[in-house]
């Protein structure tokens, strides 16, 4: 698209213009020459384009009389178009693993896979780019989860609701007088109704552990320990990184604790219990978790919270098999992987596109997704789920 020239230039020609009697843009045409603001520009490189005078062109038969120095730049505008390589090649950079892997580092790993590897690997960072502010309806709670928030942490510490809501009306996170009233009562509601039991369950010591397993050592401390269990305070709904850092968190309280009980979930949204696992059987399961966290560090992994945890959920102990996904598992990865009516699909992430993007057929389809699915995410599914439950209410 054409740039305008400096107001000075344009006033230049107008000058000239009338002082040789023309309109400013007949002048134009005759003694302004337009350059391309790149210096690829095909037209320094190609012959005369249509509607060019044979006068516009200079005697080596270049567009405008206009003549490019990159001589490279017009070897590669000849050579014939490239199929796009795909960006994972067969030779990987690699990405050492470390004897000793934190408890953060672990769980952060699992968060994005995909991104990780590319940080980790190519010191990749994501294009920043500016988002429109959302417009807030005018009769909703703009910043909801904030809101939540302050009255999980006032029922926590017993404080009374007038006082939060009064702190919520000075930062306006909720509007004065009756509206404000009849917005606030859905979760003034739900956090009165928070499990009491839990709420005042007593604050064990910290509990620091090293899990040992193929010459790895996953090391870090157990932080949320009560005397009902592990507990974790969460006022929203947890997303799909967020649900599979809790149930990892989970996995290793009952793998390296000898008297692991149930994990809770202190929620306005969605309270949850996690049943305790034998500790055998969550040994197993946090080694093969531990493979897969080494094999990350060496290869991307297509593995998409979301999209992973929709087919994990999509399996049950019937359709489980070895031979890869059941068609319900991958019906309900593509319905998050690829775009929607409603949301964008996961291959929109600008991290999988990257990895992905120009691979022909689309990585759920891989035997290495399937196996992620059905070795992980899938076998806690199933010991976690059928005995999920709602916190309880308050007595």
């Amino acid at each position: 698209m054409p740039t305008a020239p400096s107001p000075l230039l344009s006033e230049l020609i107008d000058t000239l213009a009338q002082m040789a009697g023309q309109s400013s843009a007949d002048f134009a045409a005759a003694h302004v020459r337009q350059h391309p603001l790149q210096a690829f520009s095909t037209r320094y490189f190609v012959p005369q384009q249509d509607g060019e005078s044979s006068a516009e062109l200079s005697e080596n038969g270049l567009s405008g009389s206009l003549s490019g120095l990159r001589q490279d730049y017009a070897q590669a505008l000849n050579q014939p178009a490239a199929e796009a390589a795909p960006f994972i090649g067969d030779t990987l950079p690699e990405a050492a693993g470390e004897p000793t892997v934190s408890l953060d580092s672990f769980l952060n790993f699992w968060s994005n896979p995909v991104r990780h590897w590319l940080r980790r690997a190519l010191q990749w960072k994501g294009p920043y780019a500016d988002r429109p502010a959302d417009s807030a309806e005018p009769y909703a709670i703009e910043h909801t989860d904030e809101v939540k928030q302050r009255y999980l942490d006032a029922r926590r510490h017993r404080e009374d609701f007038a006082q939060t809501e009064a702190k919520l009306q000075a930062d306006s996170l909720l509007p004065a007088g009756l509206l404000g009233e009849i917005l606030q009562e859905p979760e003034r509601t739900a956090a009165k109704q928070l499990d009491s039991e839990l709420l005042a369950s007593p604050r064990e010591p910290d509990f620091p552990f090293r899990f040992e397993y193929g010459g790895h050592t996953l090391v870090g401390s157990l932080t949320h320990l009560h005397q009902h269990g592990q507990i974790f305070y969460h006022a929203a709904e947890l997303k799909a990184p967020a649900e599979i850092r809790l149930w990892l968190q989970h996995l290793v309280y009952c793998a390296v604790h000898p008297k692991a009980q149930a994990t809770h979930l202190v929620s306005l949204d969605s309270p949850q219990t996690l049943p305790p696992l034998p500790q055998t059987e969550a040994a197993e399961q946090l080694a093969r978790w531990l493979d897969y966290y080494l094999l990350g560090q060496q290869q991307p992994l297509p593995f998409f919270p979301r999209t992973s945890l929709a087919a994990a959920k999509a399996c049950t102990a019937k359709n489980l098999s070895a031979q890869g996904l059941p068609e319900a598992a991958l019906k309900a990865a593509r319905s998050k992987y690829r775009d929607s009516r409603d949301y964008p699909g996961q291959n929109q992430d600008r991290e999988v596109a990257q990895v992905y993007g120009r691979d022909e057929d689309e990585p759920i389809n891989s035997p290495l997704f399937a196996r992620l699915v059905l070795e992980l995410l899938a076998p806690l599914h199933l010991c976690i789920a059928p005995k999920e439950s709602k916190g309880k209410k308050a007595g």
